[in-house]
């Protein structure tokens, strides 16, 4: 790879002076780059293996972009190369290259509810931002990859192959996904009839997704676009909170330790529903405390489905790992069902105190 040769493709008239490794990324190669002006981007090497349309991939990032650009919403600025494009190939690999964020800075993890509800507003404000883009715009740039019931069907197919021999050990397992089946398609079902609306979804919204200014702690952008693409904003909601729930434990063999949070729960509704209360509908309001539990179910079956696979998706350090991922995710999912009214207490709560709010503001003017 020659990094001077690919940045002269999008900045021929700009000096090339040092680079370094950047971020800790699983997906792409990422290198920080200072040119002769001091100014400072990032090139990244896009994983062809993972997103095999690039023109697809890239045209939702810079529509995304572009939209909140016209919003003057700070955003990550693309540049476009010397052949019109927003990326370049290089001996069969694919690069881009965007200009990096000065007095930025991302949370690993959580540091007490401050944090949850930071990333909650940065997520809200992100689909608030995008919840007039029109949709059609976008395409899959991974085809089906929140659809449940899919997932469902993939697993149980996976169980009727046994490729690996590996379907005696997760009889107890099969039988508690079997159990919840009828909870997988209350998403899908509301995409098709409509009472649940498509939006522009982020697909990791992870805390570590979300860029603060390193001063003031302000939210400054979502990152990491790769996975854009038009879908639920009920996908991003539950997986956040999942991903909260979990922690650090996703490979932890005590799995009975990873549950669902009360606290957390409505830490993140509190500050995402503040952002997003406008356009959610009805259906999506109702359907807010269970978009954990169906984010949870469905890696469960991911994992479980590449464990009886032979475990040729995810990496894994040792023969049982996607089994052990998916008991820590089914925990969690089983917790947050047996405590679902807990869950809808606090979401009406949250909803009647936001609505009380709002007339009181009303009434001030």
């Amino acid at each position: 790879m020659d990094l001077i040769k690919i940045f002269n493709e999008f900045l021929p008239k700009e000096d090339f002076v040092a680079y370094k490794r950047f971020g800790n990324g699983h997906i792409n190669s990422t290198f920080l780059v200072i040119s002769a002006k001091f100014d400072t981007y990032v090139i990244q090497k896009i994983n062809h293996y993972a997103f095999k349309d690039i023109d697809l991939l890239m045209n939702n990032i810079c529509e995304v972009t572009n939209h909140l650009k016209s919003k003057n919403i700070e955003s990550i600025q693309m540049l476009k190369a010397t052949n019109g494009k927003y990326y370049v190939e290089e001996q069969g690999e694919f690069y881009r290259m965007y200009r990096f964020m000065d007095y930025t800075m991302t949370f690993e993890k959580p540091e007490g509810l401050k944090t949850v509800r930071n990333a909650a507003e940065a997520f809200g404000r992100f689909h608030k931002n995008l919840s007039d883009l029109d949709a059609s715009k976008l395409g899959e740039t991974i085809p089906h990859f929140h659809d449940t019931p899919k997932r469902y069907r993939d697993l149980l197919e996976a169980a009727k192959e046994d490729k690996a021999g590996r379907l005696k050990n997760v009889s107890k397992e099969m039988a508690k996904i079997k159990e919840y089946s009828d909870k997988f398609s209350l998403i899908t079902d509301g995409l098709a009839s409509g009472e649940v609306k498509l939006h522009i979804t982020h697909n990791d919204p992870k805390i570590n997704n979300a860029l603060f200014d390193e001063n003031s702690r302000e939210f400054r952008s979502i990152i990491d676009l790769d996975t854009v693409m038009p879908g639920s904003v009920l996908y991003d909601f539950g997986d956040a909170l999942r991903s909260l729930f979990t922690g650090d434990k996703e490979d932890s063999l005590d799995y009975k330790s990873v549950v669902g949070d009360l606290e957390i729960y409505q830490a993140y509704l509190e500050s995402y529903y503040k952002e997003t209360s406008s356009f959610l509908t009805k259906r999506e309001k109702e359907l807010l405390p269970y978009a954990p539990f169906v984010l949870a179910i469905e890696l469960v079956m991911r994992f479980l489905e590449d464990y009886l696979r032979g475990d040729v998706y995810f990496g894994t350090n040792y023969p049982e790992h996607n089994l052990d991922r998916a008991r820590t995710q089914l925990n969690l999912a089983t917790s947050i069902i047996e405590n679902i009214a807990d869950y809808q207490k606090i979401t009406d709560k949250v909803i009647k105190d936001n609505n009380l709010w709002l007339l009181k503001m009303l009434k001030l003017f």
